[in-house]
């Protein structure tokens, strides 16, 4: 079941956390590929908006936003290994997925189908995600001695 994916999904992705603090480096970019090819694959077969009539269990992080989740932890990641363009690339999508749920869910819940709701996440929530975002992508920025651009972020 779609639960269950998820719950895998987000076992692979904290194996990974434990990888990257362990420093293996490449293990956890396996796991963290794993996990994000799992939730996009997920995010894919989400029930669009009044679309059928079978039970949607209430779930408060849409699958977009685990998305930006194991992206944000791959950022993470890349900055670990100094690879300054792809921590950036990660930190770009998350937050853009973030700046998506938060101008697209006016109310941060979604009816995902006749009996059941899809909730966001809090807008303080969400924005502070966006922050930590912006903010690794300014250190993204300063390790490849783009100060000025550091600067915005």
């Amino acid at each position: 079941t779609r639960s269950q994916k998820e719950r895998v999904a987000k076992s692979i992705q904290s194996m990974g956390d434990v990888l990257r603090e362990q420093g293996e480096c490449d293990r956890a970019m396996e796991a963290y590929s794993e996990a994000l090819q799992i939730r996009r694959a997920l995010e894919a077969e989400q029930p669009q908006q009044g679309q059928g009539n079978e039970m949607v269990v209430v779930d408060w992080e849409p699958p977009e936003l685990r998305v930006a989740s194991t992206l944000y932890s791959m950022g993470l990641l890349h900055l670990q290994m100094e690879e300054w363009e792809m921590a950036l690339v990660r930190f770009e999508e998350a937050l853009r997925i973030h700046q998506e749920d938060r101008t697209g869910n006016d109310n941060n819940c979604i009816v995902g189908g006749s009996n059941g709701i899809i909730g966001g996440l809090p807008h303080d929530d969400n924005d502070h995600k966006m922050a930590m975002c912006l903010h690794k992508m300014g250190k993204a920025y300063a390790g490849s001695n783009k100060y000025d651009l550091a600067l915005e972020h």
